[in-house]
């Protein structure tokens, strides 16, 4: 009985312990990413880059009619949804600008020397590295929502965000259409951010700024050849960046629409990258040698 009472106790101290460690590492963690968020806050190019994401939608709405090809995609008279769907689509194909932030964010720590301040006060690498993993997955988040508001206003302001009709017959209601755009703007979170940690991963193992963007553009590039095969086009890292908006943009048709398996293949393909990109960019900073 008094070994039962004793390994009890030491479980529940054991317990406390954990607890204690990892609530002191959160709340470390969220101070470290309050400060890498007021640190993107201060640099200029971000919200070049927000301003980007925002003007190139107006342009692809502008310049739709007069693309080549656009007749074939069913929007020469296009409703507000398919205006949205085309708009986020193609923005997105610009994502590797958020990529290159995702490279900046530890980059520039090497390249200003800061790293080696923070790292010798009582944060661990592992604490500092997922601080940064946080703040590109809140960066990402944000750019997909600023995607998102703006799409809807292109398309409800200029172009009206109606049922979908043959006649008098609807379709799809207007609600259920805005109900799946939702869903594809929460889900394109995924592939974007995993594209941005293969970008944070390629700055684990190159310290200087241009030569990591560098290396990270040629290599996207090249995924991005790879991808125009269809035997291997499902698995490569790019694949599923404008899946959402196809899907949710065939109902704005009036076609008939279904989210699987190709949402099955996005989460598998996604969840895979993320996790490879985040293991494998932790362990090498953690044996990096920086301070020297």
């Amino acid at each position: 009985m008094i070994k039962v009472k004793i390994k009890k106790i030491i479980k529940k101290f054991v317990y406390l312990i954990l607890l204690y460690y990892f609530y002191y590492m959160k709340y470390r963690i969220c101070i470290l990413v309050k400060i890498e968020i007021e640190k993107l806050l201060k640099q200029r190019f971000i919200f070049f880059i927000f301003l980007f994401l925002i003007l190139i939608q107006f342009l692809w709405a502008i310049l739709r009619n007069q693309l080549p090809g656009i007749q074939n995609l069913g929007i020469y008279e296009a409703n507000g949804f398919q205006v949205m769907s085309f708009c986020s689509s193609w923005t997105l194909k610009f994502s590797p600008v958020l990529m290159i932030i995702s490279i900046m964010l530890l980059s520039l720590e090497n390249t200003y020397g800061t790293i080696k301040s923070v790292l010798i006060r009582p944060v661990t690498r592992t604490e500092f590295i997922v601080s940064k993993i946080i703040t590109i997955f809140i960066v990402v988040s944000v750019s997909i929502l600023i995607i998102g508001i703006f799409a809807f206003l292109i398309g409800s302001i200029f172009f009206g965000l109606g049922d979908i009709k043959e006649g008098e017959y609807i379709i799809y209601g207007w609600k259920k259409i805005s109900l799946n755009f939702i869903l594809a703007y929460v889900i394109s979170i995924l592939p974007v951010f995993a594209l941005c940690m293969f970008g944070f991963f390629i700055s684990t193992l190159i310290k200087e700024t241009g030569a990591a963007i560098g290396v990270a553009t040629g290599l996207y590039i090249i995924i991005w050849i790879l991808s125009q095969y269809e035997p291997i086009n499902r698995f490569m890292l790019n694949s599923y960046l404008s899946f959402p908006f196809d899907t949710a943009g065939d109902m704005a048709k009036g076609l008939s629409i279904s989210w699987v398996p190709g949402l099955y293949y996005l989460l598998i393909n996604t969840v895979i990258y993320i996790s490879v990109f985040t293991g494998l960019s932790i362990i090498n900073f953690n044996k990096k040698d920086i301070l020297f």
